[in-house]
């Protein structure tokens, strides 16, 4: 009659001691993170080997997650940029364009997931023109689909993130966050596995639904349908939305969502 509350106490007395578990299941995120930490704890009580653990994650003494061996690389592509500034709205002010809040959050995406060790790579790291962006017949330097697509492939990483702001003037009631991805592309599996990882970081953080679209070879984005890496495209909210534009204004909101895009991009990149 001992020996189960006696079991109970050990178990709670790890999760008490070990406080990391708690941040686990933040970074991994949703069922993947329980899982993990429910590993993690058998691994404890049981004495299962570290063989038992995802391949290529590395661990601190106390169970933590502190990187990805192998140094995974990933594309993390702020939509629109430099003379480009993508969908405009009033709701945004006259300071702020779509080109800025993907560029802030895919910044914070980017040292997050090197702080775990993925390599990242940018279709840009800055919105300041130089020779290496062309220009296009009206002189303004555009980074166009083509050359977004033409850039990772020559670098094959293995994932691409797109980051947008999505728009619908016609309708100002749209909200929430869109991902897409095409399952019929090269490395569409894998890229279907991503998308869904992200979406449940972000539906748990936001407590929002976060819609899906497989998308067919001819509506597909270019970058979904080019890009030989596993390819998403992740529209963050609506410009053209009161709330979802005054969200987007937020220091806080954007690094949620950065959290929510890297901890999704974590989860798809350990390996069981």
């Amino acid at each position: 009659m001992n020996e189960k509350p006696q079991a109970k106490e050990n178990i709670l007395a790890i999760i008490n001691r070990h406080k990391h578990l708690n941040r686990i299941i933040a970074v991994a995120g949703g069922a993947a993170g329980l899982i993990l930490v429910a590993v993690i704890i058998a691994v404890i009580v049981l004495n299962i080997p570290q063989e038992s653990l995802p391949t290529n994650a590395v661990y601190d003494d106390g169970g933590k997650l502190t990187g990805i061996l192998g140094e995974p690389t990933v594309c993390v592509d702020p939509g629109h940029g430099y003379d480009d500034p993508g969908a405009d709205s009033e709701l945004l002010g006259e300071d702020t364009a779509e080109r800025e809040i993907n560029f802030d959050v895919a910044l914070r995406v980017r040292d997050i997931l090197e702080f775990y060790g993925v390599k990242v790579v940018m279709t840009h790291d800055t919105n300041v023109p130089d020779d290496s962006i062309p220009q296009n017949g009206d002189g303004k330097h555009v980074i166009d689909p083509i050359w977004r697509a033409d850039f990772t492939n020559a670098l094959s990483p293995d994932l691409f993130v797109s980051l947008h702001c999505d728009s619908f003037p016609g309708d100002r009631s749209v909200k929430g966050t869109r991902i897409y991805y095409m399952s019929s592309a090269k490395g569409g599996k894998e890229a279907a596995r991503v998308a869904g990882f992200c979406a449940g970081e972000i539906e748990k953080t936001f407590e929002g639904e976060v819609k899906l679209r497989n998308m067919t070879s001819s509506e597909a984005y270019y970058v979904i349908k080019h890009i030989t890496a596993p390819s998403v495209l992740i529209e963050m909210g609506f410009i053209t939305n009161e709330s979802d534009a005054s969200n987007m204004l937020s220091e806080e909101w954007r690094q949620k969502m950065a959290e929510s895009v890297a901890a999704g991009i974590v989860n798809s990149l350990l390996k069981y």
